[in-house]
């Protein structure tokens, strides 16, 4: 696998501090990429990382969940649901673009809006599904390849998105540039300045390395739409009982770890395969299932009751950004 060592993705100073190296424990694909933070703004980021080519082997299929079926409704979280009702119903002839658009549920609830809409992704996967249950054009690629006309959109929407970018504040500015005057764009991330990750650090379920190539904090996200030109910033940490769930993925997955570790057991998914057929009877086999149900009650309920306090000091997992042209 071929890495690249990169500058501040923000400021572009090469001066960084190494905060600690991760690994993939999502999708358990081999490497360990480090995390560092610019001593000079504060960004913090995964150097070194994958190449644009080599970065295509940790987006399988699997990565994306597949859309709900029938007329069920799509789950939406709730600072994509605050975004949402932020845009609210559009007037004739808006439109918006989503920018990673995954299989398309945003689409369609911006559809049913009254927005006209449209969608980016790079994987084709995620595309065909999106096309199929939004029922709308979406272009396969990145977005600068998709040459969308200046001034063409109301609103552009980046729903976990901007992290995954190699370089988010040249991506604002190309956004910025399709927003007609008064636009606004919506960005949705992790929180890197959470409490559980701080407290979690290469083992916090969002990292997601090495797929996440940028760990914004509310400051970082801001100074990054202002380098990119947007005006009228809110940036801000929205309250979510999801932490609970982010820290309950979190701890199993530091277990299964442990547990791989101390057998001697490396798992590596074949292709296609999805990872929970790959550690089929090599995680706790021998646990009732009613046990482990319980477990992880208490993880997302008992646990985790100490460290809702990052929703009451504005330090919770989830940032939401908007601004406008």
């Amino acid at each position: 696998m071929q890495l690249e060592r990169v500058n501040c993705l923000l400021c572009r100073a090469d001066d960084p501090r190494s905060l600690f190296e991760a690994q993939d424990i999502n999708l358990l694909r081999p490497g360990t990429f480090g995390v560092v933070q610019c001593r000079r703004c504060g960004l913090v980021y995964t150097n070194p990382r994958p190449t644009r080519d080599a970065m295509s082997a940790f987006y399988p299929d699997e990565y994306w969940a597949g859309p709900p079926l029938g007329d069920a409704q799509p789950y939406l979280d709730r600072a994509t649901r605050i975004a949402l009702e932020q845009l609210g119903q559009a007037q004739p002839g808006q439109t918006v673009l989503d920018v990673g658009c995954g299989v398309g549920t945003v689409l369609r609830v911006l559809s049913r809006q009254g927005w006209g809409v449209c969608g980016v992704d790079v994987s084709q996967h995620a595309c065909e599904l999106a096309r199929e249950f939004a029922g709308t054009d979406v272009f396969c690629g990145t977005l600068e390849d998709a040459n969308f006309a200046e001034e063409n959109f109301d609103a552009v929407t980046l729903f976990d998105v901007a992290e995954h970018l190699p370089d988010p504040v040249a991506t604002l500015r190309h956004i910025r540039r399709l927003l007609r005057p008064g636009g606004r764009v919506f960005i949705k991330v992790p929180n890197m300045a959470a409490l559980q990750a701080r407290l979690l650090r290469r083992w916090w379920y969002w990292l997601d390395v090495p797929r996440h190539l940028v760990h914004f904090s509310p400051r970082t996200l801001a100074r990054a739409l202002q380098a990119a030109g947007f005006e009228d910033l809110q940036c801000r940490a929205i309250p979510t009982w999801a932490g609970g769930q982010v820290l309950e993925t979190s701890v199993l997955y530091w277990l299964r770890s442990v547990r791989l570790r101390r057998k001697g057991i490396e798992v590596l998914p074949a292709e296609g395969q999805p990872v929970g057929e790959s550690l089929e009877g090599h995680v706790y086999p021998g646990v009732p299932s009613l046990a482990k149900r319980a477990f992880r009650w208490g993880l997302r309920n008992v646990l985790y009751a100490p460290l809702a306090v990052e929703n009451l000091l504005g330090r919770s997992a989830v940032l939401l950004a908007v601004a406008k042209r």
